[in-house]
Parts: C-alpha cells; structure tokens; sequence
C-alpha cells in the first residue's frame, strides 16, 4: 500500500514539477528575450508623467473608458484564413517624379509604403511569416510577402503605431534598421528600438497631439482607443496611436488600432479633413468592442474624419481573431454602398498613385471563395482536425488507461482475496492495454503532424 502511494505521488509531482519549469522559464522568456523587448527605466516613466496626463499608476490610459475582455465572443469561424495563400503583386517602388505625386502599397495587414515625392514612408512594417515573439509559432501569414527586407528603398521616416506583435516585429526591424534615417514612434516603443540596437539620435518619441518635421513632412501623432504589451505581465507599459502626414500637396490620416470614439472628428476639427484615410479594418469581436472597431464603424469612421478616400487594413494576412478573414472587407464595402463613401482596396503589394487612385476597387477576395480552387486548403484543414482530434482521444485514453492500473488495480488489491485477484488480473490488463492504445494513438498524431508539417512548408499554396 505503501509503495502504491509513493507511487501515486510521484505520479502528481510529476505535472505539477512540469507547471513550475515552465512558469519559470516563461518569465526568463519574457525578462531577456530580445524580441519580447526592454521595458521603460523609471526615469523614463517619470518623464512620461510630464508630456501626457493620460500616463498614471505606471501605465498609459485612453482618454474615454475602455475594456478587454469583456462579454461573448464570436465563435470560431470555419473561414479563419483562406484555403490557400493570398498571392501579392510585385510592388512597383520607384520614386514619385515630383512632390504633388504620392503612391501608397499595401505590404499586409497594416503594413504599408508611402511614396510622397521622393521620400519613402514605411508604417509599421512586419515582413515575416508570423506575428509572433518567436519564429515556430503564433498567427501564421496567409499571405505572400510582397517584398523583401533586402529589396525594400531607403526609408526616410519609419512609423510605428504601438508595439503589439503585428505590428512592431523584431527581425523586420533588426533587418531595416540600417536603411532607415528616421524612427517615429509612440513613448516607450523607443525603448524597445534602442534595445534592438536603434541609436537614439534617430528616434522621435511623442505623444498625442505631438508633431514632427521631417524634410518637409508635417507627423502628428493622433490618439486611438486601444492597449499595448508584447509582455502580458507589464500591460500599457507603451504608448499607442495614430498618424497625420502631411507633406503640403497630401493629407493621410492612419488610425492605428483602436476602437470607435470621437478621435476621428478630433482630427478633422484638429489638423483637417485628410484625402486618404487608411483605417484600422479587422480583427474585431463583441469581447474587445471598445478597442477595435467593427467594419460598419470603420465607414463611419471615415465619414466622421471627413476623408476623400478610405484604404481599409489589418486583415488579409493574420489570423488573430474568430470571423472570417475576408469578413471586415465585405461587412465594409456593404456598408459603404450607397453612402457616397470611396473605398480603395488594392491588392497586397499592389501599388496605387494618388492620380488614379478610383480604380483599385476591385473585390478580389473574391477570388479566394472558389471551392474548386481552394479544395486542396479543404483537405488539409480535415487533417489537421483529425488529427488534433486524435491526439486529445489518445490522451484521454492515457488517463483512463493509468486510473486502471494505478488507482483501480494498484491501491484495493494490496492483499487480495481470490476473487479480488481475478478483479485485479482484469483491471490491470484493462489498464496496460489502454495506456498502449492511448500512448500510440498520441505517437501517430505527434507523428502525423511533423509529417504534414513539412509538407506544408514544401507546398507554397497550402496554409500549413
């Protein structure tokens, strides 16, 4: 009995020695991980008590009451991500010939290049495969990259809306940092720029309402409703925002993210109506409904600002929400049917000039809804379900199969009658033949999903 119960607490500590270790290194992992990033020194946040009333209690606040995390959430949408790779166009990056002149690309998600001139503005740029503080896992890309680090032009001035992971991504900026002459971000993510070896003479921190000029480019730095933390244990610890850019012939207004308050009529009444608003456009849901906005208030967001023109962004590439990936863009372009509202939507890595900008209104996603075309990414996604469904029946099977033989056979029989041999006999074969069962079943599952793994990543046009 004695030793059953050795046993059996051996069997405990195990999971529970398993929970410490990893508690343990996930705080080594958020403390000195360089792309989790530095977080603000003290001096640095008595400073942030000085520029802006809305950092207290060691945290950035939003102007009106906001909450995450609140209420229901959508249900896991069978349509999460397309059925194959969102292929991209070869971005035509080539300098205006004159200052009127203004191109803008969409890179992804909320990733983009301004062309203004002959300066080069690049917005929080993420130019890997996952919005991730690691490469191995995270919101996997479901699009193609349209361009290259290394093919990527000097960049004049680098923006940054906050420093959430799709937004703010460590190897892109590592990557770029060489090529551009000016970073202007949120207080705090300077920070975070400096640990990544960014010199500090090259970045321009602000705050709301705060403006820059850069060779002859007005940055205003705009407020939203949202949150920040590529660490969850140090939450708002960042800044979070928008941006005006005007360079004396064009006007564009980035939300950043943030939910739906009255920050787009304060631009207007502030800096003036913009001709291109490019807003924050997906990855919404019911439970965080102050912080990111839904597609209908993206329209009236835009009318509320008093835009020429609306480029809607942050879907098309990541999957960091329940609805369907292609949900805000058609919720959106409904919404604004009827309404005089002009909405843009180039393809990714698709270059638009501002003088023909009325022609990119194709609905391409279109294109990705065919069941003919996209069986294959079908297929897969059964798999990955089956087995999935495998490996949680296999642990199942595992537990039941150790009850058997630990506490069903191990502890009531120490000194067994006949009877209770027989009892014994049976439990215990009932036992090993389960945990076999539940252990191989585990094994093909682990097994399977290395195997379709690396398929995956062979076949370019399946979503692994």
């Amino acid at each position: 009995m004695k030793k059953m119960l050795k046993i059996l607490g051996i069997i405990i500590l195990i999971p529970v020695v398993i929970i410490v270790l990893v508690i343990i290194i996930g705080l080594l992992f958020l403390r000195f991980y360089p792309s989790v990033g530095q977080h603000p020194s003290d001096a640095e946040k008595e400073s942030y008590e000085s520029k802006t009333t809305y950092y207290h209690d060691d945290a950035f606040h939003n102007e009106h009451e906001s909450s995450l995390m609140s209420g229901e959430s959508y249900p896991a949408d069978a349509r999460r991500v397309p059925d194959r790779m969102i292929e991209a166009e070869e971005p035509e990056l080539l300098p205006a010939p004159s200052d009127e002149d203004l191109t803008y690309t969409w890179l992804g998600h909320s990733s983009f290049l301004i062309q203004a001139g002959s300066k080069n503005i690049l917005v929080d740029p993420v130019l890997s495969m996952r919005s991730s503080p690691v490469g191995f896992a995270g919101p996997k890309r479901f699009s193609e990259i349209p361009i290259s680090t290394e093919e990527m032009p000097d960049i004049d001035i680098l923006l940054i809306s906050h420093d959430h992971y799709d937004h703010l991504d460590y190897q892109t900026i590592l990557e770029l940092k060489g090529k551009v002459s000016h970073f202007v971000v949120p207080l705090g993510v300077d920070t975070i720029l400096k640990g990544w070896g960014v010199e500090a003479e090259r970045i321009i921190p602000m705050s709301w309402w705060e403006e820059t000029e850069i060779d002859g480019i007005t940055v205003t730095m705009t407020p939203s409703q949202h949150f920040t933390g590529r660490d969850p244990l140090k939450r708002n610890s960042t800044l979070w925002g928008g941006y005006y850019i005007d360079n004396g012939y064009h006007k564009i207004y980035y939300t950043g993210d943030g939910g739906y308050c009255d920050v787009f009529s304060q631009v207007k009444e502030k800096l003036g109506a913009p001709e291109i608003m490019i807003a924050e456009c997906g990855q919404y849901d019911p439970s965080w409904a102050t912080v990111h906005m839904f597609p209908e208030e993206t329209v009236q967001a835009y009318f509320d600002a008093g835009a020429e023109y609306l480029i809607p962004v942050h879907w098309g590439t990541f999957c960091i929400c329940n609805h369907a990936w292609d949900d805000s863009i058609i919720r959106a372009t409904k919404e604004a049917a009827g309404t005089g509202a002009v909405i843009i939507t180039p393809r990714i890595g698709q270059t638009v000039n501002s003088s023909d900008i009325t022609s990119f209104t194709e609905k391409w996603w279109e294109e990705y809804n065919d069941d003919k075309i996209t069986g294959g990414g079908k297929n897969m996604n059964v798999i990955k379900k089956i087995m999935s469904s495998l490996l949680i029946a296999g642990l199942i099977i595992l537990v039941i199969g150790l009850y058997y033989m630990v506490i069903k056979a191990g502890i009531p029989y120490q000194d067994p009658t006949p009877e209770m041999q027989i009892q014994y006999t049976v439990d215990m074969t009932i036992g090993e033949k389960l945990t076999a069962l539940g252990f191989c079943m585990s094994l093909v599952s682990g097994i399977l999903r290395i195997v379709f793994g690396i398929m995956g990543r062979k076949k370019k046009n399946v979503i692994g």
